[in-house]
């Protein structure tokens, strides 16, 4: 039935004094509220009513969107953020040649790419020319927003919501269609990024295509939480520039060459369209940029406290050997310059008088002097475990040589946090299969030079010590623990992650060796921790264990380092024998030739430089260890056979285990 109505209504038109109505109308908003609004005596004949829930919006355009997306960003992350203030930025005539090219790409009608990539290792300036290039576009107007990771600023869900609030400051026609985005979906800001990316980026500059460019900086993207979200940012700029139909953005990434990124960079089934530009440490363009520097802030340095300074007798200060070792230590780092400068130029003038002597010594002097002498110790040893093991270890993720040493996820970043500048230290998660990176070859010479290094020398006896202390102890752990998630692991990865089992095998693989590996590196003298710790030691948890023949190989020099250190070292003496000792060694020795009634005792002179095979027929014997805690070890090569009532068979398959090593 047809709808029959009539009404009578009187429009209010008396101008509205509210402050709330002159802003909506500013911004475009509708100030209607309905056909009744103002109106009087209406009168309805015969309707047909229907009940539509309406839906108010009280969303004011131009502050609430700003406002609600503030609350999800990430402050601080803007190249113009007060948090990074000052912040690093290109010296001036430096990085001269790379700034110049990134420029008038910005501004090129024909240029091939729309995204960059600026690559290169810890400290070699990409932030810098990130931040320089971010001022020179807010200066041409063609900034659209930027974000620099940091440790604390790596929130891959507050990326998209940080950039879209930079676009709606800077870009007013983009605010707009975000405000109605937002008016129509409040949760976009809490959806995954991939959605985030649609909706706050690739949908609002869909409708602005014909604007002119703008450029998005992603600084430090490999400081962004978590591998897998890194290379989600990645792929998801490189579908939109990829579009046939492109958009009015450039963007610039600039990352450390982590292995999975330049893996999805360069890839050969699906390369991602963009410049690469890498950044080397040691090119000729980059030290002298360095040099530059260098020279240019001594030189200012100088000229605020010349009042202060004692200069040579040619009036010159700092004297230009000292200039040349900073260069040279520097090699291409401006990270490694900024910091010795800062040491320099402290507003303490006994601070600075103090520093220049370091530096007349070496560079790394000035670094190393800067670690508390309580770390001094525990970080040598961990450099160590890097610089005097061969490749096998050093390829090995942070976590797992942790772990060797005994230190905790706190020990391990407390330890090394004033030696970023010269290290690559990985991310937490990561330290299960990435390796520490040494930037600077010379360090392991200088460190290893007593001459050089003073205080700070290394000793390479205390870092094998260290490393053979803290596999006999997993040794005995392993053994004894029974959990999923052992308490001899110090850094334990998340038992989600596979990391958690890559970090426990390759403990427990280095253990069958390195125990013994790293023993008998101390050579003839060794250091009293580690005779009391092999003293005090008992071998008895070396039971069940059944070495592949590289381990006893192992294993026998071991023995052969620790007869001929037991004839110097009174307090080893008698630590190997095959003569019982105490009622412990007669109980060892009977149970050894019930089970082989063919076994020998082991001859130490001349079984110790026999051939492994020769070894097996007759079985040998000896005794391994002193009172309570000695075991017995039988050679029938392949297995190495040790057996200590302390550790008895708790099974059947266990006791068939060592009837074998027996047999």
């Amino acid at each position: 039935m047809p709808l029959n109505f009539h009404f009578r209504f009187r429009r209010n038109n008396t101008p509205s004094t509210s402050r709330r109505d002159a802003d909506d109308e500013e911004d475009g908003a509708s100030t209607s509220h309905g056909w009744f609004m103002g109106a009087s005596n209406i009168v309805i004949n015969r309707p047909t009513m229907v009940d539509k829930p309406k839906i108010i919006q009280n969303f004011d355009q131009g502050k609430t969107v700003l406002e609600l997306l503030i609350k999800t960003m990430t402050p601080g992350a803007a190249a113009d953020s007060s948090v990074r203030y000052p912040p690093p930025r290109c010296y001036p005539g430096t990085r001269t040649s790379l700034t110049t090219e990134i420029k008038t790409w910005l501004f090129s009608a024909d240029r091939a790419q729309s995204m960059m990539w600026l690559h290169g290792p810890p400290g070699v300036g990409k932030s810098a020319i990130a931040q320089s290039i971010a001022e020179f576009a807010e200066e041409k107007a063609c900034l659209g927003a930027s974000f620099f990771f940091s440790g604390t600023r790596n929130d891959p869900n507050k990326v998209f919501p940080t950039l879209a609030y930079q676009f709606a400051v800077r870009i007013p026609e983009y605010k707009q269609i975000i405000t109605a985005q937002l008016a129509h979906d409040p949760d976009i800001l809490d959806k995954a990024p991939r959605l985030q990316f649609k909706k706050l980026i690739v949908e609002p500059f869909v409708l602005l295509r014909s604007r002119p460019r703008v450029l998005i900086i992603l600084d430090g993207l490999d400081e962004c939480l978590g591998n897998d979200m890194q290379c989600e940012i990645v792929e998801l700029i490189n579908e939109v520039v990829c579009s046939p139909t492109p958009l009015p953005l450039l963007w610039m990434i600039c990352s450390r060459p982590e292995p999975h990124l330049t893996y999805l960079f360069f890839r050969a089934h699906f390369q991602i369209a963009c410049w690469k530009e890498e950044l080397f440490v040691d090119e000729e363009e980059s030290k002298g940029d360095v040099e530059h520097y260098i020279r240019e802030e001594l030189k200012n340095i100088h000229g605020r406290y010349a009042h202060t300074i004692t200069e040579d007798e040619d009036g010159v200060w700092p004297p230009e050997e000292v200039v040349v070792v900073i260069i040279e230590a520097a090699s291409g780092l401006f990270v490694f310059a900024s910091t010795v400068l800062k040491f320099i130029g402290d507003s303490n003038m006994l601070t600075r008088r103090a520093n220049l002597r370091l530096l007349s010594l070496s560079s790394n002097t000035l670094i190393f002097s800067a670690i508390p002498t309580r770390t001094l110790p525990a970080t040598l040893i961990l450099l160590g475990a890097y610089i005097v093991n061969d490749e096998t270890l050093k390829r090995r993720g942070v976590q797992v040589v942790a772990n060797l040493l005994g230190y905790s996820r706190r020990e391990f970043y407390s330890t090394l946090s004033k030696l970023h500048s010269i290290l690559g230290i990985p991310a937490p998660e990561e330290a299960a299969s990435t390796a520490l990176g040494i930037f600077h070859k010379s360090l392991g010479e200088y460190l290893t030079d007593p001459a050089r290094s003073g205080r700070f020398h290394l000793d390479k006896r205390e870092v094998h010590s260290a490393l053979a202390k803290g596999c006999l102890r997993l040794l005995f752990e392993d053994v004894r623990s029974t959990s999923s998630t052992p308490s001899f692991i110090c850094w334990p990865a998340p038992a989600a992650l596979d990391n958690d089992k890559i970090v426990r095998r390759y403990v427990k693989f280095f253990l069958t060796g390195w125990t013994w590996k790293n023993c008998v590196s101390e050579g003839d003298h060794v250091l009293p921790h580690l005779v009391e710790s092999l003293r005090e030691y008992d071998f008895g948890a070396l039971d069940y264990l059944a070495w592949q023949q590289g381990a006893i190989i192992l294993f026998m020099d071991f023995l052969s380092w620790l007869y001929e250190v037991s004839l110097k070292e009174p307090q080893l003496n008698c630590i190997l024998r095959t003569e019982r000792k105490s009622d412990r060694d007669d109980e060892l020795l009977a149970y050894g030739r019930a089970l082989m009634p063919n076994s020998i005792p082991f001859d130490f002179e001349h079984d110790l430089k026999a051939p492994l095979e020769k070894l097996s027929d007759p079985p040998r014997l000896l005794l391994l260890g002193y009172d309570g805690k000695t075991a017995l070890v039988s050679f029938c090569v392949p297995i190495i056979g040790v057996y200590s009532p302390a550790f008895p068979p708790a099974s059947q398959e266990r006791t068939a285990i060592l009837t074998r090593f027996f047999t």
